[in-house]
């Protein structure tokens, strides 16, 4: 089993809303494009009226199904949604991409080696968006639309705090702070491209 889907980590992130709410909040307050990506992701879904919608996974209402940290077995998943999906229905699944929040990542990593932790932050997703052939398995005119986006941090706090909803170490945090405080002063902020989209596909 992946660090994603262990259920220690499971419980860490969901066992509340908080931190899930934490990261909404950060895209809602700092996110770049407007409208942002709920509202971009519920268009690919062309509700019409009498419509029934499953909604499967995390969000408020309508939102989408977010595999990368929630579920341990993807195709197995993927054949239950082929299995409930009548013909002519859409299933939209979204995920991140390969290079989502690199930027705060590699902020990470230099602070971890100023700590002396070098390779103390492996990143491995088990489900991104360049894994469209396996969706393809069980969708097979499934496609890949892509929302690039980016958040725009005016100082250091909410950039942490949004890294704190991920995880929780303080002493990691401690040394990213004057990291992303020099970014601020030399760039004017802390810009951190996000690379997020949706598997798309009819039945």
């Amino acid at each position: 089993m992946d660090g994603y889907t262990s259920p220690e980590r499971l419980a860490d992130q969901y066992s509340d809303a908080h931190k899930l709410t934490t990261r909404q909040e950060t895209h809602r307050l700092y996110g770049e494009r407007r409208p942002g990506f709920l509202a971009w992701a519920t268009d690919l879904m062309d509700i019409q009226p009498g419509m029934t919608v499953v909604d499967v996974g995390c969000g408020r209402g309508i939102y989408h199904l977010h595999f990368n940290q929630r579920g341990a077995n993807q195709g197995l998943a993927m054949q239950e949604l082929r299995r409930i999906v009548r013909p002519g229905g859409r299933v939209v699944i979204a995920t991140n991409g390969a290079h989502n929040n690199e930027r705060m990542h590699e902020v990470a990593r230099l602070a971890a080696s100023d700590l002396r932790r070098p390779g103390a932050l492996p990143r491995t997703s088990p489900f991104r968006l360049e894994d469209l052939d396996r969706v393809r398995e069980i969708f097979p005119n499934a496609r890949v639309e892509i929302f690039h986006n980016a958040f725009r941090f005016p100082d250091a706090e909410p950039a942490l705090a949004y890294w704190r909803s991920m995880r929780d170490d303080p002493e990691l945090e401690a040394a990213m702070r004057p990291r992303i405080a020099e970014i601020i002063r030399t760039e004017g902020m802390f810009r951190v491209p996000l690379v997020a989209g949706c598997f798309v596909a009819d039945v």
